[in-house]
Parts: structure tokens; C-alpha cells; sequence
């Protein structure tokens, strides 16, 4: 009886073992999957908005350059109160005086140039100037808007045979008279072509194909002609004669064979999204960010990225790996177990030999623990290394945040510069005073740069540095993320040099920063105040962090410094943080601790976390 009920139990213990171990493994998998796609989306959406930052700064220099000149505006004046041959002639005129500027933009990927009457009736298109006179009122939304608000209006907008981002704005006379509205459009083509050459990844537009006819637009003397999307066949993709490969494009259907009804389902929530596929020596990444029209703000397209990704590749092939490895080790030892429990009567002469064998197992194992002992140090070296890289997208952020006056700056002056030298207006003060602002731009970018990158540098040796340098580096590199979220940063930071390993320190003051601007998350009720300040006590440095968000539960204060801990949602957080920095501060030869604190401030009191860090000096 007690045979069978051993042979009826241990595989029902074995598998209830291992699925447990398995759930946990395949959850945790599929977390880290999770944030690899979404690290791989925001780079989409980052790549895009920068692709756009560009064209509105290029066209605003544009509209500034129409707005000023004045043979234009007494064409336009003219243009209003006439009609018949007379009106032809001042549209020829227009046409002569601006066609050499309309052939520059259109190689900048300017798909069109045109004029509309305050009544919507067009009076000149630039690139079909034998098309005009026709009311674009219940076509163009975009010129309605402008020439019924008089204001400037931007953004996706499609057409009866073509779509385009598109720039219109309000022309007005010295007297402050409405003149007409002035569209400039870029096609959507050359924008997907420049974020393939600037950040070597396909990307490419699909449109909701209701929303317009299909034909040939005709450019340059090339053809764009739409056709079903491979993503999903309600949507169309303009094919030009230079942007796609057909191979790639027999490749990708392959690649989405499976995936058609996934990718249709998630593209009806309008919601930015993506999904993987698995290859041979690779997984695909493919990414759709929404696009939304000018006019109901309605998603009518999306742009389509596709991109290698080998970390969940690696993750994937770990995860077989693993998965295969526990059931193997699962089934050894419950086999061993059967052996033992199933052979009772010869114990005796089972634990001489086991004996025996556990002799031998044990000098293995003493062996293997010496090994595995190293390899944990280089594990847990590594678990520190892939804790600062995984702040590399906080970091990508802030890098974005430092550059993104620089790079303005730069592009408005160069753009500045080659127009007006086109134009012959370019002065040497001018051209000098823009030289000037492009090279103190570049110079802030390098030290920008500068600090980012001596931050992820190894330190070999201890050495000097200043307490105060820190706590503004660690400031500077967390800026993005306190941005706009209310808090005040109270530094009382003295000048103090210390011995030790500055990146390490910079790296503890984010990770604390981190975890005060987080709770502030979930208590934004009061004053949000974070306090930085050091004291001096014999030959001892105390360095306090202290925040006004609440203090940390009692019930798990003593817990937060341990390894994976984390009171975050299984997505936000990997509970490394603060165990690294305490590992880190215990390395210098200090000690960290945490308590809850209450401290007043104008005439206020206020209750939260308080990090303490002791530091010989």
C-alpha cells in the first residue's frame, strides 16, 4: 500500500515542483521580453519626433523667408481684387519668381508649394501650376482652418491621391489685411527614407486605405503608387522606384505569415504597439506608431519599423535552456528519491553505499563550489554592470533632454545660413554671429556628452574626488526624470574631498534619487521636497538624503536593502537598486541605513525617508 502511494505522490509532487518553478521562469521571461519591446518602441517614437523637430524648424525658416519678401505680398494683394487675364498674369509672375526656391525644397523632399484665396478657391500650385481655380473646401481641412482662424496649422494629412505632413500658415499685409494661406507639404516618403538612413532601420508609412483615392502621384518624373500593406490589408504602402526592396519585402511576409490576425486585432485599439518573431539567428522587432490626421485627430496611419534584436533572442534561447535544464535536474533528484523511499527494507546497505557515493559526491561538490564560488563574484560583478546599463534608457532620455536646445540652435543657424546665401542676403556679421552660436552649441553637446560617458567608465583604483561634484553630476544625469514632476531639490552639499570611487557614489545618489521621486508617485498630496546635506562628526562624513514623501511601511523597512526587493510593480522595478548601493557603500568601508524621519521647513512639518551614509574621511 505505502509502494503505491509513494508511486502516485512523487509524480504529483514533481509535477506541482515544476510547474511552479516553471510559471515563475515563464513569467519572468516574458517580463523581460516586455520591456525590450518597449525600449524598442520608444526608440521609434523618439526617432520620429526628432525626424519631425527637424522638418518644423526647416519649414518655419521657410515660412519666415515668404513672409519677408515683398514681391509676394503685392502679387497677393493684387491677386484678390482680380480676375480673368489679368489674374493669370499675376499668377505666371508668381509662378517665374518662385519656381528656382520650389525646385531647392522639392530635392528636400517638399512634395508641394501652393496659394489659396481666403475663399479656399486655389490660386497657384507649384507643382501642377495648369491646375488652379478649384474650391478645396471640402477637401482641404487644413486650408478651411487657416483661412477661417487665420492661424497656423501642422500635422498628417491626407488627400484624395496622396498624404503628407503638412505646414499651412496665414498671409497677412502691412496693414494687417488676410492675404491668403500658404501650404508647404512633405511627403512622407523622403521622411521615412531619412529615418532609414539616419538611424539604419526600415520604417515605412501605411494608411488607412478608405481615406483617399488610389493613383500615381506624379514627382520628379518618378511615380509613388500605393499597395496593400503586408501588415494588414485594409491598409495601403507607397512603393517608390528607390525605398523598397522586393526581396526584403518577400522576406517580411514571410515573417508575418502567423502574426496577420495578432497585428489587425491590436491595430483596431489605435494604440502604439509592437510584436516579435522569432528567425534562425535572430528575432524581429516590428513596431507600429499611430498616425494622427490634422483634421478629428483620428489615428488613419501608422509607421511601421522593423529591427534585429538580439537580447530577446538571447532571452528566448536561455529560457528553452533553462526550462530544459530544471526538468532534467527535477527528474534526478525525484528519481533518487523513488529509489530510496521504494527500497526501504535494504536501507541499510543503501546508506553504506550512498555513503560511499556521497563521499565522492561531496569532493565533487566541494570542487564545484570553489568554482561556482568565483563564478558567483563574476556574477555578482555582472549583476552590478547590467544594473548601470539598465539605466541606459533613463540615461538616453537625459541625453535627449541636454541636447535638445543645442541641436535646435544648430539646426535653426545652419538652415538660416544656407538659405540666405541662397538668396544673396547673407551678411558677414550675420553668418559669423550664426557661427558663433552653432560652435557654443557643439561645445555643450561635447561636455554633454563628456559626463555621460566618463559615468559608465570602470574605475580600477580609489581616488579623489569632490562630494559636491557628485551630487550635481547625480542631479544633472536624473533631470529628465524630475522634470515637471514638482520637487524641490534643497542642496546643502559642502565642499568635501574624499577618497573612493566617484561613478559608484554618482550611481548610489540616483538610484535614492530614484526611489524618492518614485514614492512621490504614490503621495503627491503635499509639498514634494527632497533634502541633500552632509555633517561632519570626527573623521566621519554622514551624507543625508532625506524626502517629504510619507517614510517607507514599517513592515518592510528592514527589508528594502535586500536583494530583489522592491515595492514597485512587477514591470517598474528589479529590487537591485538599493542593495547595490548598499554593497557599494559597504565596499568603501561605510554604511548605509534608512529610517522614517519627520523634519519641519517653513514652518511646516513634513514625514518621509531618510538615507544615512557614513564615510570615513
Amino acid at each position: 500500500m505505502k509502494i503505491n502511494k509513494i508511486k502516485i505522490l512523487l509524480p504529483l509532487s514533481f509535477l506541482f515542483i515544476f510547474f511552479i518553478f516553471y510559471t515563475f521562469h515563464i513569467n519572468n521571461k516574458n517580463e523581460r521580453i516586455e520591456q525590450e519591446l518597449t525600449s524598442a518602441l520608444d526608440d521609434l517614437k523618439i526617432h520620429y519626433s526628432l525626424s519631425l523637430d527637424y522638418f518644423y524648424t526647416d519649414v518655419k525658416t521657410l515660412e519666415k523667408k515668404i513672409l519677408n519678401d515683398k514681391k509676394f505680398l503685392v502679387i497677393m494683394k493684387q491677386a484678390n481684387s482680380l480676375a480673368g487675364d489679368e489674374l493669370s498674369k499675376l499668377r505666371d509672375e508668381l509662378y517665374n519668381h518662385y519656381i528656382d526656391f520650389y525646385n531647392r525644397i522639392e530635392d528636400r523632399g517638399y512634395l508641394q508649394f501652393q496659394f489659396m484665396f481666403p475663399n479656399n478657391v486655389t490660386f497657384l500650385r507649384m507643382h501642377k501650376s495648369s491646375k488652379f481655380g478649384d474650391d478645396l473646401t471640402n477637401i482641404r481641412y487644413s486650408y478651411k482652418y487657416v483661412n477661417e482662424n487665420h492661424k497656423t496649422i501642422t500635422g498628417f494629412e491626407q488627400g484624395k491621391t496622396v498624404h503628407s505632413i503638412r505646414y499651412v500658415f496665414p498671409v497677412f499685409d502691412e496693414n494687417k489685411n488676410y492675404l491668403c494661406a500658404v501650404d508647404l507639404a512633405l511627403s512622407t516618403s523622403y521622411l521615412q527614407e531619412k529615418l532609414e538612413k539616419s538611424n539604419k532601420i526600415h520604417t515605412h508609412f501605411i494608411v488607412d486605405k478608405n481615406i483617399f483615392e488610389v493613383k500615381k502621384w506624379k514627382k520628379a518624373g518618378l511615380s509613388e503608387k500605393y499597395i496593400p500593406s503586408i501588415e494588414n490589408e485594409n491598409y495601403l504602402y507607397t512603393l517608390t522606384s528607390h525605398n523598397y526592396d522586393e526581396e526584403l519585402r518577400k522576406k517580411e511576409i514571410k515573417y508575418l505569415a502567423n502574426k496577420k490576425v495578432e497585428i489587425a486585432q491590436k491595430m483596431e485599439t489605435k494604440q502604439p504597439f509592437n510584436i516579435y518573431i522569432k528567425l534562425k539567428d535572430t528575432v524581429k522587432i516590428v513596431s507600429f506608431l499611430p498616425i494622427h490626421n490634422i483634421k478629428e485627430k483620428r489615428v488613419v496611419a501608422y509607421l511601421v519599423s522593423y529591427v534585429d534584436d538580439d537580447v530577446i533572442f538571447n532571452i528566448l534561447n536561455d529560457a528553452d535552456l533553462i526550462t530544459y535544464t530544471m526538468f532534467i535536474v527535477l527528474l534526478i533528484i525525484f528519481y533518487f528519491i523513488y529509489k530510496i523511499l521504494i527500497n526501504k527494507e535494504n536501507l541499510e546497505q543503501e546508506v553504506i553505499e550512498k555513503t560511499k557515493e556521497l563521499k565522492i559526491f561531496n569532493d565533487n561538490l566541494k570542487n564545484k563550489i570553489q568554482k561556482e564560488v568565483s563564478k558567483n563574484q563574476k556574477a555578482q560583478e555582472q549583476i552590478f554592470k547590467q544594473e548601470k546599463r539598465a539605466i541606459m534608457g533613463d540615461m538616453l532620455e537625459n541625453i535627449a533632454h541636454q541636447w535638445r536646445q543645442p541641436l535646435s540652435v544648430i539646426t535653426t543657424n545652419s538652415s538660416g545660413i544656407k538659405l540666405q546665401k541662397e538668396m544673396g542676403i547673407l551678411t558677414d556679421e550675420e553668418m559669423m554671429k550664426s557661427l558663433d552660436l552653432i560652435q557654443d552649441s557643439g561645445l555643450h553637446l561635447s561636455e554633454t556628452i563628456n559626463d555621460f560617458r566618463s559615468f559608465y567608465e570602470d574605475e580600477i583604483v580609489p581616488s579623489e574626488y569632490n562630494i559636491c561634484d557628485v551630487v550635481n553630476k547625480s542631479l544633472m544625469l536624473t533631470s529628465s526624470k524630475f522634470k515637471n514632476k514638482d520637487i524641490e531639490i534643497i542642496n546643502k552639499i559642502e565642499d568635501i574631498n574624499i577618497i573612493g570611487y566617484k561613478n559608484e557614489m554618482i550611481q548610489i545618489f540616483m538610484n535614492i534619487l530614484s526611489n524618492a521621486r518614485d514614492a512621490f508617485e504614490t503621495n503627491s498630496n503635499q509639498r514634494k521636497i527632497i533634502i541633500l546635506e552632509t555633517k561632519k562628526v570626527d573623521n566621519i562624513l554622514e551624507i543625508i538624503l532625506q524626502d517629504s514623501a510619507g517614510g517607507i511601511p514599517e513592515n518592510i523597512i528592514d527589508k528594502i536593502f535586500e536583494q530583489k526587493f522592491t515595492t514597485k510593480q512587477e514591470q517598474d522595478g528589479t529590487g537591485i537598486g538599493l542593495f547595490m548601493s548598499k554593497s557599494m557603500v559597504e565596499k568603501a568601508n561605510g554604511t548605509l541605513i534608512v529610517k522614517n524621519r519627520e523634519f519641519e521647513l517653513d514652518s511646516q512639518t513634513y514625514k518621509g525617508a531618510c538615507f544615512l551614509i557614513k564615510l570615513d574621511i
